[in-house]
């Protein structure tokens, strides 16, 4: 595996989207040089002329990095970081609006970008105490309303890149390998978990 980040080195420039969070907003720094969204973008910055949501994209810093032969949308709830990427990346269209209500017609995008958001839906759902399937495991009813809507707003032979932070690591409310397979399962028939 790492030896497939150093092969995409050259698609992206680590220390120039370093500079761009700080610039914009050093409280969204993702804090590592290492981070999962660094691979992401190796990924996704190759696509071309396709419809792309960024969910919770906040500042627009995967957003911008996207070439702009896409039609780029960044949904947040954040009107203050919205203001700052429409202020900064001009070809990326914002959207005031949240992970569980999609404000979007169904099937509108080739591809839906959902970078360490659902972590953020399970913490909601702790923080209201509303997991309450305890029966053989943990539902998250705020995890699953959010794939649920990326599901209805990906086109039929659309594609999701989804990345979360794996709480075997962190040891917090991040979700862990189980809760995160077994929420995508329950959507998708097809994915793969790296």
């Amino acid at each position: 595996f790492n030896g497939g980040i150093k092969m995409k080195e050259n698609l992206i420039d680590r220390k120039k989207i370093i500079l761009k969070i700080k610039q914009l907003n050093s409280k969204n720094w993702w804090g590592d040089e290492f981070d999962v969204r660094f691979y992401l973008l190796s990924k996704i910055k190759l696509i071309k002329n396709k419809s792309i949501l960024d969910i919770g994209g906040g500042i627009g810093i995967i957003s911008s990095e996207i070439n702009p032969n896409n039609l780029i949308v960044n949904l947040d709830v954040s009107f203050n970081d919205l203001k700052l990427c429409k202020n900064n990346f001009a070809n990326v269209n914002v959207v005031c609006g949240s992970m569980t209500n999609l404000p979007f017609k169904e099937k509108s995008f080739n591809i839906v970008v959902c970078a360490h958001l659902l972590e953020v839906a399970k913490l909601l759902d702790l923080n209201s105490k509303s997991q309450l399937n305890q029966n053989e495991e943990t539902k998250f009813p705020t995890v699953q309303k959010t794939l649920s809507e990326i599901t209805k707003s990906t086109s039929k032979k659309g594609k999701i890149f989804l990345t979360t932070p794996n709480n075997a690591r962190y040891q917090t409310s991040k979700l862990n390998y189980h809760e995160l397979k077994n929420a995508i399962k329950e959507y998708f028939s097809k994915y793969e978990i790296f």
